[in-house]
């Protein structure tokens, strides 16, 4: 019987998330970022995938949340997956100096091979005259499967220009540190590392009505593992998030190219919807879509999550 079914082969080693908050930050309070909880740490939203674009991210919060995912095939004798997680955080955002911290953690249900997937990340932000912020992020992460352990750490550092009222460009570097180990001994420990980088383009607006688009890439380039490269993968993505009346509406939609030979790039969308005042609890709930139709096979894997999270603004 097939295990783990094509998606999570295509995603072996991956580590990130498609985030929305690249050039300028999300207006969503706390929401899980998830592709693959077999190798991808989840994230709480407190922390941007570029921490200069934290500075620009008031209100203040902390919040928690709870999520469950399902991978599923249409290929023949393919089981079912099936995951639950927890996260939290908080971001205190000031004039001129921010800091963000959170936790996620997501295990697989009735599993025989003990999947454990947990992380936490921290950015500190600032910025100058109004308009340039500087970040540094520090992003850990620790996933056993079986009898197999994978830990990486990526410190990161980015700047975000703010370019009049509305309009914003960011990007930051990092580098992510493998280590692998497994008491099988067909399946030698290893260590590895590669470069990260994130850029994107973006509107917010705040007043009565807030609003945010944003276009941003994330590329992780491939680990050398035992003179073969793997592992690396771009995703690019919009984003789209409208706060009217304290009700919230936000989507992502993009593409994940897993930068494997003759495969078609995944589809990847997203939603959250809730009550979101800028003052006061807030209370959301989340949605987020992978697929995979493999034309090789001619089968298609699709992951799915939902969430509902709960947040203090202040």
């Amino acid at each position: 019987m097939r295990r783990i079914p094509v998606i999570l082969a295509a995603l072996v080693m991956i580590a990130g998330t498609a985030q929305a908050q690249v050039a300028a930050p999300s207006l969503v309070p706390t929401a899980p970022r998830v592709l693959d909880p077999t190798s991808v740490p989840a994230e709480a939203n407190f922390t941007p995938a570029n921490p200069a674009a934290m500075q620009w991210g008031a209100p203040s919060r902390v919040g928690i949340g709870t999520l469950r995912s399902r991978l599923t095939s249409d290929a023949p004798n393919t089981d079912d997956l099936t995951y639950q997680g927890n996260y939290g955080g908080a971001r205190l955002v000031g004039e001129s100096l921010s800091l963000g911290a959170e936790v996620a953690s997501i295990s697989e249900v009735e599993s025989t091979f003990a999947l454990d997937n947990s992380s936490a990340n921290a950015a500190l932000a600032a910025q100058f005259g109004g308009w340039m912020a500087f970040g540094v992020g520090y992003a850990s992460n620790t996933i056993e499967f079986g009898n197999s352990t994978d830990e990486s750490t990526t410190p990161s550092g980015g700047v975000s220009l703010r370019l009049g009222e509305s309009f914003f460009v960011g990007g930051a570097l990092g580098e992510q540190s493998l280590s692998h180990s497994d008491d099988d001994p067909l399946s030698p420990d290893f260590e590895a590392s590669r470069r990260v980088e994130w850029y994107g383009v973006g509107f917010r607006t705040g007043g009565d009505v807030l609003f945010h688009a944003e276009i941003n890439v994330e590329n992780r380039r491939h680990y050398e593992i035992n003179g073969r490269e793997s592992g690396g993968y771009r995703v690019q993505q919009g984003v789209l998030e409208l706060n009217v009346w304290n009700i919230l509406l936000a989507a992502r939609a993009g593409s994940v190219d897993t930068k494997i030979k003759g495969k078609s790039p995944l589809g990847y969308t997203a939603a959250d919807i809730g009550w979101a005042p800028l003052q006061g609890l807030a209370l959301m709930l989340h949605v987020e879509r992978l697929q995979d139709d493999d034309t090789a096979s001619g089968y298609t894997d699709t992951f799915e999550t939902t969430a509902a999270s709960v947040a203090y603004q202040f």
